[in-house]
């Protein structure tokens, strides 16, 4: 973790994970105990800033390069995270050009997780109108450009669009944070030793769906900032739109659009229904950040729905 180091800085160079590890090591090594006990939602606080870090994204889809978050694994191999300020990089450089080489399924997959910072940090119980702004812009580059960026990857334009709208994503993700689709999105990438970026783009039009009764106003935003024509609809039709206009992206950029493709078997659905709300940190997501109040039986026809691929 770099506590016998005696490093001035730490250098963070490619996407999300190894932007978290350093961030991880950086925040760890000057705050003694074992690390498990720093995840949200356990029982310490950091109390001192770590290694100055440098963040060098190499993919578009994190945002890990300005966000005080790090995902790391437990013990348990279960998927966790730490999140304080003082984790924020002290140098962003954001370069289109790290990211234009990128394979179409690991473009698809780290643009989708930018869109679900973007969507789901506008959804939550904090967000503001300064955090919305970030989100729907981000929104809307990822709109126009995600299915570009994969299908002709040396579109720098689209490439440039893609790592702004990640990093301005991330900016309203920091502020306002995540929801569920980010908890099960953790689950499962840990279950199935699945991107992460992959899991949160199978259940983001889901995700939506479950705040639709809750949050139909910002969802007819994003539907806005997708491109969808919702001048006429009431606010639930134009909600609506934003979920189906999600799932189209999803599928349009090659991604599965249910988690049984992902290798979810249904008589796994009540266990990660119950894991989703006792596990500490991914129930977080839960109890903290989400408007809608979770129980067993709205997390499970959650997953259903997801496990289907039925948009209500």
């Amino acid at each position: 973790m770099g506590h016998d180091g005696g490093y001035d800085l730490l250098v963070a160079l490619g996407g999300g994970s190894p932007m978290d590890s350093a961030k991880a090591a950086s925040i760890l090594s000057k705050n003694p105990g074992p690390p498990e006990d720093y995840f949200v939602g356990a029982k310490k606080r950091f109390t001192r800033p770590g290694i100055p870090v440098i963040a060098i994204p190499t993919t578009a889809g994190t945002g890990s390069e300005v966000s005080g978050a790090a995902v790391v694994k437990t013990r348990e191999e279960i998927k966790a995270f730490y999140d304080h300020l003082w984790m924020r990089p002290v140098v962003a450089i954001v370069d289109p050009l790290m990211s234009a080489t990128m394979p179409q399924k690991l473009t698809a997959s780290t643009g989708m997780d930018a869109l679900s910072h973007a969507v789901e940090s506008s959804l939550t119980n904090v967000a503001n109108l300064m955090t919305r702004t970030f989100a729907m812009k981000s929104i809307q580059l990822i709109a126009n450009n995600l299915r570009l960026a994969v299908h002709q990857g040396d579109n720098i334009s689209a490439r440039y669009n893609m790592a702004l709208a990640a990093s301005m994503g991330s900016l309203s993700e920091t502020n306002a944070g995540d929801l569920e689709g980010h908890a099960i999105a953790h689950l499962l990438g840990s279950l199935l030793k699945l991107p992460h970026g992959l899991c949160c783009a199978v259940m983001l039009p889901y995700v939506m769906e479950y705040n639709r009764l809750v949050s139909p106003e910002v969802l007819r935003d994003i539907a806005q900032s997708m491109g969808e024509d919702v001048g006429l609809l009431s606010t639930m039709d134009a909600a609506r739109r934003a979920t189906r206009g999600v799932k189209s992206l999803v599928e349009d950029v090659g991604l599965p659009s249910n988690i049984r493709e992902l290798g979810v078997k249904e008589s796994d659905l009540s266990t990660l229904a119950d894991e989703s709300l006792t596990i500490p940190w991914i129930k977080f997501f839960f109890e903290r950040r989400s408007i809608r109040k979770a129980t067993k039986e709205s997390v499970l026809k959650l997953l259903q729905n997801a496990w289907k691929g039925q948009l209500e």
